[in-house]
């Protein structure tokens, strides 16, 4: 009897024990919340977000824990969507981008960690042949590509677990932007396309579409790469023999 009168209080105070857990939710000293950018308000896939870049926070988190503070789990997913015209609507591709982080809270302090990850700029990044073939507004400006942009926050418990979700679009000059981070040349391209000047322009003037459907793309690098070395060398050796 008394046996029983002991386990009965023990199990109560261990149920008290942790100021927060997955049933009892956080005491009236404890706080947590999460805030994310402002792409989450754009849940529209018709009216996307136009991408502006990351300049505060992706999402910002306020937590104190008294004990039995949570270790943060975030997912970060960007799957890009093109216009179906045979369907009217859009449908996922294969270009997708995924991140996967965490991040411990402590008990009894103050916290206010935040993420400055760019979801936009690293999916092209993962993804560099996007840089080329995804259609902007400014080709598209009815249907142009769209970025779905999702962010799962899992903190060990359902009450304090967030998502969010939203969709983009990018611009031309937000593409050159993120190729100007990369390192790429705005009017260079190996695929055959490019910005304003460069070779991209010329592989377009002279091949075409059709042209670099039947794969005559690879014949006209072939012949630009391999004449300009010639030229230059012949070049060379002219001035020798004429100096000679």
């Amino acid at each position: 009897m008394y046996l029983t009168k002991i386990i009965i209080v023990m199990l109560l105070f261990s149920s008290i024990a942790f100021a927060y857990d997955e049933e009892a939710g956080l005491s009236e000293d404890e706080m947590y919340s999460v805030i994310f950018d402002s792409f989450n308000t754009y849940n529209d896939i018709n009216n996307p977000k136009w991408y502006t870049p990351i300049k505060d926070y992706l999402v910002k988190f306020e937590a104190y824990f008294t004990d039995n503070a949570p270790t943060i789990e975030i997912e970060i997913t960007v799957k890009k969507l093109t216009w179906n015209y045979n369907l009217h609507e859009y449908e996922n591709t294969d270009a997708v981008y995924n991140n996967y982080m965490e991040y411990n809270l402590h008990e009894n302090s103050t916290e206010v960690p935040f993420l400055t990850n760019d979801p936009v700029a690293e999916f092209f990044q993962n993804n560099p042949k996007e840089l080329d073939s995804f259609i902007t507004p400014d080709q598209n400006l009815d249907h142009p590509d769209i970025l779905n942009v999702t962010v799962d926050i899992d903190a060990e418990g359902t009450e304090l677990d967030r998502s969010a979700q939203g969709y983009e679009t990018v611009t031309n000059d937000d593409l050159n932007s993120i190729k100007g981070e990369m390192g790429i040349d705005h009017g260079f391209s190996l695929s055959g396309e490019g910005g304003e000047g460069g070779i991209g322009d010329i592989y377009d003037a002279v091949s075409g579409d059709d042209v670099a459907a039947n794969g005559m793309d690879t014949t006209f690098k072939s012949l630009f790469y391999g004449l300009i070395p010639i030229l230059f060398i012949l070049s060379v050796l002219n001035m020798i023999t004429k100096v000679i």
